[in-house]
């Protein structure tokens, strides 16, 4: 299952128009957690991972890495 909280609607909007065009469903199973951080912070990146998110990208990789993703490639982190 993919879980995305975000808070921009554009956004959010094209995560769902990803997982649509990759013919996704998001319901139940397994959770896994992605993060991204606007700009690369080693700092923040530390974080993320100490805080247990799975895959942890700059924001500008996020996009070029979620039709990967959704489609249960690899692990982007």
């Amino acid at each position: 299952m993919i879980l995305a909280a975000v808070d921009d609607l554009l956004f959010a909007s094209k995560i769902r128009g990803a997982a649509k065009t990759a013919g996704r469903e998001i319901d139940g199973g397994a959770i896994k957690l992605v993060a991204f951080v606007r700009h690369t912070s080693a700092e923040r990146i530390a974080a993320a991972r100490e805080a247990g998110i799975d895959v942890v990208l700059a924001r500008s990789a996020f996009f070029p890495a979620l039709a990967g993703m959704l489609a249960g490639q690899g692990d982007e982190s």
